[in-house]
């Protein structure tokens, strides 16, 4: 499809590259023949699936690049199943990756399941195996079945929190500032707090109550916002310096504070001017003594 039109033809050499965002349509439509060839050999009573009750039977599942499928595991059942599958790889020039293919019996019965992997040219693999990376039996899940789940999901929460570590331990050590910790707690115990329940008020509204067209003004009015701003763009200065001017304000300007902020590793948030404090966009522009006194 080009465009929403469909163009000319083309032909596959060596496999389809997967990975590209149009692999994941090609599978589907693949897939969906092979269920719909599957269905016409049930309505002809030539394969035969897993009766979940009177009224259900499954035969085929499919998700993602994983397709199953299930028969009674009768002769006649597999001898079928391997001709559909040779007659699909004719007509569409697809063969099956047997490599990549194992028969799993429901009881475990290992004696019928390497009599069927000898019939298809596969492998035979006993419960419990693994479905889309998690675990699966044909009884009750145990606990140490899930072990390499937890496994891997702690080493990337490791990653993870490494990460997030080196984020907070700017965050916390600017928050626990030591001079202003009197403040603090001043603040904190002169904050009375009452039993009444708790609402929601809109500042932007004269009755506190919110709209979407106030929201909309603040969307398309950022000066409400930051009123100075304003006074920016009506400025005789230099665009370039408006523009910094405009990122000073709005707390954008790349200092290393704001890098770790953004979960970028730095050697050291402290300011290469005045080690004491962090190298923040208000402390270089407002604070920073070496920088004020010069």
């Amino acid at each position: 499809m080009v465009n929403g039109n469909p163009g000319s033809w083309f032909k596959h050499r060596k496999g389809l590259r997967q990975g590209d965002s149009l692999s994941p349509y090609l599978f589907i439509l693949v897939a969906d023949v092979f269920a719909k060839f599957i269905d016409l050999t049930r309505s002809h009573d030539t394969i035969h699936g897993v009766k979940i009750n009177d009224n259900m039977e499954i035969i085929n599942l499919e998700f993602a690049d994983d397709f199953l499928v299930y028969t009674r595991g009768s002769e006649d059942d597999i001898l079928n199943l391997k001709i559909l599958l040779l007659g699909f790889e004719f007509m569409t020039g697809l063969q099956v990756n047997f490599s990549k293919t194992s028969v799993t019996h429901l009881s475990n019965d290992s004696t019928k399941a390497t009599a069927v992997s000898r019939e298809l040219g596969c492998w035979h693999l006993d419960f419990p195996i693994k479905y889309l990376g998690l675990p699966l039996r044909n009884s009750r899940i145990l606990k140490s079945d899930w072990l390499e789940v937890i496994e891997k999901i702690d080493s990337r929460l490791a990653s993870w929190k490494d990460t997030v570590d080196d984020t907070w331990r700017f965050s916390w050590r600017h928050l626990v500032d030591e001079s202003r910790v009197d403040e603090l707690v001043y603040i904190i115990r002169n904050t009375h707090l009452s039993h009444d329940l708790d609402s929601i008020a809109w500042k932007w509204e004269a009755n506190r109550c919110f709209s979407t067209a106030s929201l909309y003004l603040l969307m398309k009015n950022d000066n409400i916002l930051h009123p100075r701003l304003a006074s920016i763009w009506k400025g005789k200065p230099p665009l370039k310096i408006k523009m910094v001017f405009w990122l000073i304000l709005r707390n954008r300007i790349l200092t290393r504070a704001r890098l770790c902020y953004l979960g970028v590793t730095v050697d050291d948030t402290r300011c290469v001017f005045y080690m004491a404090d962090d190298e923040s966009c208000e402390h270089l522009f407002s604070s920073c003594r070496p920088l004020s006194a010069g």
